[in-house]
């Protein structure tokens, strides 16, 4: 028996998630009234006081809104806001009171930055009503600081494409860094947005070049102790420099692309899984495009005698997964063949 059915149903998109709300008082009834009161356009999770407001900024934060209040015992609304400031300065901060204290009221805008004042009892459609306008601000702050990152990245990115062109051993040096770290990356699992992330981090990773002297960066020769101890603040030098824009993770990976498994390496002398794997994929990319393009003082190697040096190197200056995950890459034909080519790989 034939049955019919209508036009196929279309599935749900995904409910986006709320933004996150932290209210914090000293008064469990308050805070009790202000999730419901919120329900509609936020996710909102409570602190009782303000020492237990900042551990659960920091376990669980960001917060979009932090709302305080201003009288609260051992540490008052005006601290909170202020330290609660220093951890999150995206948060848009809202203060709540039952006196209105102009001198108060002064400190905590100055001091804590908040965004709006509201006096107790604050009715639900005001609270609701000045929420969702701290909410768009938030929205409005991120938008701002996306676009200074994005022209911040943009910038160092050209500098460190600048410190590249200044030798023609390492012209797109870091373009081709980059290239393989991705290619890495996707070998071993990597999410796309983490094999993004490694490979925004492989195009600058050497951008604190830019602080060595080109008597030293461009010498053709083997550089002396001296000389070497200066080229290796490089790596500190460039973490410094990203972190106005990359995350925490990335900086790691500019400032350990130089680390070595065994623990030789530099700045810090990490072993191991404590080099960070982002790094551990920079520092093997980096030495690949050092192997197969030359420099002034070592000739370049061709496909197999390269993959022969890292295999060598192993659980010595490379992670041996590591390592494992660019033979596959390489076995599977999926790096480009690089500006200088030695002959047949």
């Amino acid at each position: 028996m034939t049955t019919l059915s209508g036009p196929p149903r279309r599935a749900r998109a995904p409910r986006r998630a709320l933004p996150r709300v932290l209210a914090v008082d000293d008064e469990p009834l308050l805070l009790a009234a202000i999730v419901p009161a919120l329900r509609s356009v936020a996710e909102v999770h409570t602190a009782l006081g303000g020492r237990a407001g900042l551990e659960l900024l920091a376990q669980a934060g960001p917060f979009a809104v932090v709302i305080s209040d201003m009288r609260m015992p051992k540490m008052d609304g005006v601290e909170f806001l202020t330290r609660a400031r220093e951890m999150e300065p995206d948060a848009v901060r809202i203060m709540l009171t039952g006196q209105t204290d102009q001198d108060s009221a002064v400190a905590a805008i100055n001091s804590g930055g908040v965004f709006r004042f509201l006096v107790k009892p604050c009715p639900t459609p005001v609270l609701r009503a000045t929420v969702a306008e701290a909410l768009e601000e938030h929205e409005r702050i991120r938008d701002h600081r996306g676009q200074a990152r994005r022209a911040i990245a943009a910038s160092v990115r050209a500098l460190a494409r600048a410190v590249d062109a200044k030798d023609p051993s390492t012209n797109l040096h870091s373009e081709r860094v980059a290239n393989v770290a991705e290619q890495i990356a996707v070998a071993l699992g990597w999410s796309p947005e983490a094999t993004a992330d490694v490979r925004d981090a492989g195009l600058v990773h050497d951008v604190g070049k830019i602080g060595i002297p080109d008597h030293i960066l461009l010498k053709a020769s083997r550089l002396t102790p001296e000389e070497f101890e200066r080229v290796k603040t490089h790596a500190p030098v460039g973490a410094l420099i990203v972190s106005e824009f990359m995350t925490e993770a990335q900086v790691s990976w500019v400032r350990g692309h130089h680390e070595r498994h065994d623990g030789a390496g530099y700045p810090d002398g990490l072993v191991g899984d404590d080099v960070p794997e982002g790094a551990r994929i920079l520092a093997l990319a980096d030495a690949w495009d050092v192997m197969r393009t030359g420099r002034p003082y070592a000739e370049a190697l061709s496909v197999q005698q390269a993959l022969g040096e890292c295999i060598g190197h192993a659980g010595r200056q490379f992670c041996p997964v590591t390592v494992e995950a660019l033979v596959s890459v390489v076995r599977r034909g999926r790096l480009d063949p690089p500006h200088t080519e030695p002959g047949a790989p």
